[in-house]
Formats: structure tokens, C-alpha cells, sequence
């Protein structure tokens, strides 16, 4: 049996403790690594993911798990840390979609936040059409020395991940914390709106997380015809700013799959007008590249004089029109309570 491909590679440069700097640096609290592992599973194809713990006899937490119904890491180098990662954005361009939603390849290294000690159990598909699995385990003393247990082998196990935490923290209080909970809510109450006529979930010990409290004024409004093409829309403004995520347009085609996203034009007004607009049309079913109809009104590209592109200017001129009239009395409302 070989088992090269899991040797790992040197790493003289990289230390552990050196890991550790940069990773508080980059100011993870256990809600974040906890919320890492939850994106890991969304990113590799994930519709559900569960984050259980197990408790003590005095009632204090033992172990954690966060399992997902993925496509598994059929890599095994992905687990060597790297500071470049498949999934990290290119912030100087325009995001477009909510997936992945990775950010630097060393979110699987943030669990010492909360517990020493990791192991991914994982199945994954091969071009063979057969499953197969593998396990790897690590400790925080030594983050860069990764134990592979042993090779895939072939399993009738569905696709997936389940990540499995253990020796956690003193200080850690639970995954039920009113804290972590609200920062969960605060996280994902977006993502999962979005991706909700597909069923995607974030249970907590086995209840869906809730977030309806975020939910200050919603609507969902009449479908309109714009040219040939017909749009859905729904409307949301939350009561506080949801994590790292700006107020957003997201379209999905006839599927609620998502092709495409932008910012609206109401960020930054430091008025706490926080919103999401959700847009679904089959305008967008064939759409691969959105950018090309413009993402501003009235910007220039090739495709600006299309039918196509002509729907696309004129619902984002809709859309930008409604949003104006929604923040109206939204900002009256403030300045009297002010």
C-alpha cells in the first residue's frame, strides 16, 4: 500500500506557533472557527450541515462534531497549509456568487480556538463511480504534522465530511450559547434565506438554526414583467449588519440556484439600512457570466443593447427605484426615535 500521497511536504518555513500569530491576527473567536468548518461544508456542496455537541455528566461540553452531506475531499493535499487557497477571494474584483465563501486555505486550522485536537472523517466519489474514504487527525501542539490514518478504501458510506472535535477548552461555554448562537444567526441568516427553496439547513444539536428574529421587514413582491422576461422578488431588512456580508442583490434562475451577485447601492450610508434583495428569473437560467449585461445602470459593454441586457439594466433601475422608497420612511422612522 502507498502511502506517499500523504507524506507531507517540508515546512521548515511555517511553524506552528507561527500559524497560531497569524490565524489571531486575523481575530478568530470560537463562534468564527466554528463558522469556518460550517463554510467548509456549504463550499464542497453541502445542502446540510449539523453541528452537534456531546456533554458530560456535569453538563459540560465533551465533543464536538460538524458533519455535512458534501462531496467529500477527495484531495488529501488540501490539508496542508497554505497560505493561497482555491477558495480565497480576489477582493480587488467584484464578488459575483456566495459560494465558495473560504477566504485564506487555513480555516481548518482555527479549531485550537476551542478544542485541542481535530479529525476529518471524509467520502468522497471517484471517477470510478465507487465511494471512498479516509481519515485524518491532528493535535494544536503541532498543527503542521497531520496523521493520515490510512489510504481511501472503498466504502458504501454516502458523501460527506463530519469533523469531530474533542478535548475542548475549559473556557468554552457550549454551541448553545445565547453569544455563538446569535453570531451563527448573524453569519449564515443570509445564505440560508437565499438557498431556502432548496432546503438548506444549519442544525444545531439537531434543531434548525433560527434566525426570524433578524427579520425586521420583509415583502415579497408581485412578479413583473420586464420586457419578455418575468422576475420574482423578495425583499428583507435586518436588524443589524449581518457579520462581513454588505446588503446585496442575489439572482437565481428558475431553480433558485444562484448565478450572480452585487452590492447595492445603498451601502455605506452609515444609516443601518441593512437588506437583502433576493431576484429569481429564468432570464438567468443560460446566464454564465453576468458581468457581460453590466452590473451598474447604464454601464457600458458589448451586450448593453440586447433584449437581455436591456431587462437587466431595467430591473436593476426597479430594483434601485424600490430600495429608495423602502429607506424613505426607514430613515424618517430613525431620525424621530433619534
Amino acid at each position: 500500500m502507498n502511502h506517499n500521497i500523504f507524506r507531507p511536504m517540508p515546512r521548515a518555513e511555517i511553524t506552528t506557533k507561527g500559524l497560531k500569530r497569524d490565524l489571531t491576527k486575523r481575530k478568530y473567536k470560537p463562534w468564527s472557527s466554528i463558522a469556518e468548518y460550517i463554510w467548509n461544508g456549504f463550499d464542497a456542496g453541502a445542502s446540510v450541515v449539523n453541528v452537534r455537541a456531546n456533554y458530560n455528566e456535569l453538563g459540560g461540553v465533551r465533543s464536538i462534531s460538524i458533519s455535512d452531506n458534501g462531496n467529500g475531499i477527495s484531495n488529501p493535499k488540501k490539508f496542508e497549509p497554505v497560505f493561497e487557497s482555491e477558495k480565497k477571494q480576489d477582493y480587488e474584483s467584484p464578488r459575483v456568487s456566495s459560494i465558495p465563501h473560504g477566504k485564506n486555505g487555513l480555516g481548518r486550522f482555527t479549531f485550537f480556538t476551542f478544542a485541542a485536537e481535530a479529525s476529518w472523517h471524509t467520502v468522497y466519489q471517484k471517477d470510478d463511480g465507487h465511494n471512498y474514504k479516509y481519515e485524518v487527525s491532528i493535535n494544536s501542539d503541532s498543527l503542521l504534522e497531520w496523521n493520515f490514518k490510512k489510504d481511501p478504501v472503498k466504502t458504501n458510506e454516502a458523501v460527506g465530511t463530519t469533523v469531530n472535535f474533542t478535548l475542548i477548552n475549559s473556557s468554552f461555554t457550549d454551541i448553545e450559547d445565547l453569544e455563538i448562537l446569535d453570531c451563527l444567526k448573524q453569519e449564515f441568516a443570509w445564505f440560508l434565506e437565499l438557498n431556502k427553496a432548496n432546503n438548506y439547513k444549519l442544525n444545531i444539536n439537531d434543531s434548525p438554526l433560527k434566525y426570524s428574529e433578524l427579520i425586521i421587514d420583509s415583502e415579497k413582491l408581485q412578479s413583473k414583467m420586464i420586457g419578455e422576461h418575468e422576475f420574482e422578488f423578495g425583499f428583507i431588512l435586518w436588524s443589524c449588519k449581518l457579520n462581513e456580508e454588505y446588503s446585496r442583490y442575489y439572482l437565481v434562475n428558475a431553480h433558485s440556484i444562484e448565478k450572480f451577485s452585487k452590492t447595492t447601492n445603498l451601502n455605506n450610508k452609515g444609516d443601518e439600512f441593512f437588506h437583502s434583495v433576493y431576484i429569481k428569473s429564468s432570464l438567468f437560467d443560460e446566464m454564465v457570466d453576468l458581468t457581460i449585461y453590466g452590473t451598474n445602470i447604464g454601464e457600458a459593454n458589448i451586450f448593453h443593447h440586447t433584449k437581455e441586457g436591456k431587462a437587466f439594466n431595467e430591473m436593476l433601475k426597479f430594483l434601485e427605484n424600490y430600495l429608495h422608497d423602502k429607506r424613505r420612511p426607514f430613515i424618517k422612522k430613525l431620525r424621530v426615535e433619534s
